[in-house]
């Protein structure tokens, strides 16, 4: 072989191993992280928030939304071949997943921003911790009740005969109440008895049990309700419609609810994942949820003005007042709860 045709192949060699390299190279596309979370407000307010992870971390986040149940539902259909890879949920589903095997636990060492968290936040099993808390406190009319509640015993006040309205049994409040009203009767989450006794006294005063959070806006719109257990994050939203509602600080507690970042156990995309729920816990991320969706943060360096913490579970002062509960406990009690609540409470 002559130099002349040794040259033209090794000429053709190194334009064909170019041509491989710049096309192994070539930037790959954005990976595609699918979360689970609730829809409205909470997805429009996410879609923002996460555009800075999305572009730092070449990810394509999908929002795949519902509420708590239809997407634990959907975790639990398909945990053999995975379509979700996070889940933002309540404090009462994501035990319910911790327990049942669907969410992973995540490497401390991956998410450093857990050591920036309050204690409560943190899971002690290493599940997915909380990245916002939102409190369940009497929400009330304050052109419409003759004193502003300053205990959970206020809603069995006769003067408010048919004017309050609380959570179903079915709902994340519910189990909430009808343990507190065991407490107040004498008895406890274990002697729930009590508890129904409690509420079968405030049957007069109720005028209707709520589902969702439209249904209590529409009652308070009509006037038709002057009380309700209600979440504090929805006060704020509701003064945008010129509502006369405030929340009260109760003597006993209000309840504490927290929303946590889950892994999907199977997901293809853990690292990422991980990166993901390291976010969320971030101080900046959590000033963002705070101004946007109106939930607490749980890391302890944000900063919020009075003003944006007024309806807010925000500093250690507020959170040690919150009266937390065991999930554990409550799910495996709840089908039984709600079979004896539809007889002896709603049942007319």
């Amino acid at each position: 072989m002559s130099r002349k045709q040794i040259r033209i192949i090794a000429t053709l060699m190194l334009v064909a191993l170019c041509g491989f390299a710049f096309t192994g190279c070539q930037p790959e596309g954005p990976t595609q992280l699918v979360v689970a979370t609730w829809g409205g407000s909470s997805e429009k307010g996410l879609t923002e928030i996460v555009k800075t992870f999305e572009e730092e971390n070449n990810v394509d986040i999908v929002f795949d939304v519902g509420n708590n149940s239809d997407r634990l539902n959907k975790i639990r259909a398909t945990k053999d071949n995975p379509v979700v890879d996070i889940a933002l949920m309540t404090d009462c589903f994501s035990v319910m997943g911790n327990e049942e095997g669907l969410f992973e636990k995540f490497d401390a060492a991956n998410v450093p921003n857990i050591e920036n968290l309050y204690g409560y936040a943190i899971d002690p099993n290493g599940f997915g911790p909380a990245y916002s808390v939102v409190s369940y406190g009497l929400v009330y009319n304050s052109e419409l009740v003759e004193k502003v509640p300053t205990s959970w015993a206020d809603m069995w006040d006769p003067a408010y005969e048919n004017k309050i309205c609380i959570p179903d049994i079915t709902s994340t409040a519910g189990p909430m109440l009808l343990v507190k009203a065991a407490e107040m009767n004498g008895g406890s989450m274990e002697d729930i008895d009590a508890g129904f006794e409690k509420m079968e006294e405030l049957k007069p005063n109720i005028f209707n049990f709520y589902t969702s959070v439209s249904d209590v806006i529409t009652m308070f719109e009509r006037d038709e309700i002057v009380m309700a257990p209600f979440m504090d994050i929805f006060v704020p939203i509701m003064h945008f419609s010129d509502l006369p509602v405030e929340i009260a600080v109760l003597e006993e507690g209000n309840f504490a609810g927290y929303n946590t970042v889950n892994i999907v156990k199977g997901t293809e995309n853990k690292e990422i994942a991980e990166k993901f729920v390291n976010f969320m816990l971030e101080s900046e991320t959590q000033a963002k949820i705070a101004a946007s969706l109106f939930e607490a943060p749980t890391n302890v360096d944000v900063e919020i003005s009075e003003d944006g913490a007024k309806y807010m579970s925000y500093g250690s002062e507020k959170i040690e007042s919150l009266v937390m509960f065991d999930w554990s406990y409550i799910n495996n009690s709840k089908s039984e709860w709600i079979e004896r609540w539809n007889k002896e409470i709603t049942a007319e």
